[in-house]
């Protein structure tokens, strides 16, 4: 009858390689991120205000390719911060229908983008 030692000693080995390899990926990981280490540059104020001022261009310009009531749900809950149930009393619908225009808004944006829906 086998004792199934020599798969245990198999079963070891591939254990004791899987690890090394762990090691290995991470050593060089770390290696990697001191190499690439690199001291932020300071934005002045005008630098600040350009990277916010084209922030807003995109922004506008994605929003606005979006159907109107997706845009105005995101405007208004991302941008203005109002919360789900003051817009969907004001827009006159129900709270789910709001969260739903802004969750279908915001993964547009995200395809449009490359992300992840």
């Amino acid at each position: 009858m086998p004792t199934g030692a020599p798969a245990l000693a198999w079963l070891y080995a591939i254990a004791a390689r899987r690890l090394a390899d762990y090691h290995r990926r991470g050593a060089v990981e770390r290696r990697m991120q001191r190499a690439v280490a690199m001291e932020r540059v300071p934005l002045s104020e005008d630098d600040a205000a350009m990277i916010r001022l084209l922030a807003d261009d995109a922004a506008v310009g994605m929003l606005a390719e979006l159907p109107r009531d997706q845009r105005e749900a995101i405007a208004a809950h991302v941008v203005d911060e109002r919360d789900y149930p003051e817009l969907a009393e004001a827009l006159g619908t129900s709270e789910a229908a709001v969260r739903q225009r802004v969750s279908r808004g915001l993964a547009t944006l995200r395809r449009r983008r490359g992300g992840r829906a």
